[in-house]
């Protein structure tokens, strides 16, 4: 896959049709920090002369262009998390059901994934106080650990977003560990581990065939 990002403080654009000669899409457009994915195929497709222009915005500083493999088959847009209200012992109940429950979702879904993940379903009882709560989040941390390198089931294993926060039983410590997981999830969803030439540089890209 190809990533293409706007590392600049201002909207950036760059089309992919230059004097007849047409890629796909037509024409692209980030604001700062934003990105668009396509195939390899696709900026192989590219007209020399907009790949001349997609490299001159990368000079320039404007737009990062890298390579990337896939952990999903596509990014998983869906499986999203209730708004995280998380701030006292039954808040965080309810929130790390809702995780575990969107997780469950997304684990087994074949859409993303090359298999279905159903060895790593969690189905711990619902807590109902901090010590089950502390046990309950320890046991989605390890499914999901587990989710992200299980054999057969990415395309390319996710070695980028395993879980640092370790519930020590205490509430504080409980709530660090679902906002990590919160984050990590979504960072998850649409991860892709760099390879090869990982950034690529404008010769590279005006080369790219």
């Amino acid at each position: 896959m190809i990533q293409i990002r706007n590392i600049a403080t201002y909207r950036v654009g760059v089309g992919s049709s230059y004097m007849g000669g047409q890629g796909r899409p037509l024409y692209i457009g980030l604001g700062p920090n934003d990105s668009v994915k396509m195939s390899q195929e696709e900026l192989k497709k590219w007209p020399n002369g907009a790949k001349e222009d997609l490299a001159s915005y990368v000079q320039r500083g404007l737009l990062q262009v890298s390579t990337f493999n896939n952990v999903h088959i596509v990014d998983d847009k869906g499986h999203k998390l209730p708004t995280y209200t998380a701030c006292n012992l039954g808040s965080a109940i309810e929130i790390a059901v809702g995780f575990r429950d969107v997780y469950n979702a997304h684990v087994v879904n074949r859409g993303v994934h090359s298999t279905a993940d159903t060895g790593n379903v969690d189905i711990t009882a619902v807590p109902t106080n901090l010590a089950t709560l502390t046990a309950f989040i320890t046991a989605v941390q390890g499914a999901y650990d587990t989710h992200l390198t299980q054999a057969g089931v990415h395309p390319n294993n996710d070695v980028l977003n395993a879980t640092t926060v370790v519930p020590d039983g205490t509430l504080v410590v409980n709530l660090d560990a679902l906002r990590e997981l919160y984050g990590l999830f979504d960072m998850h969803k649409r991860q892709g581990i760099a390879t090869g030439a990982a950034v690529l540089n404008p010769n590279q890209i005006i080369a790219y065939v």
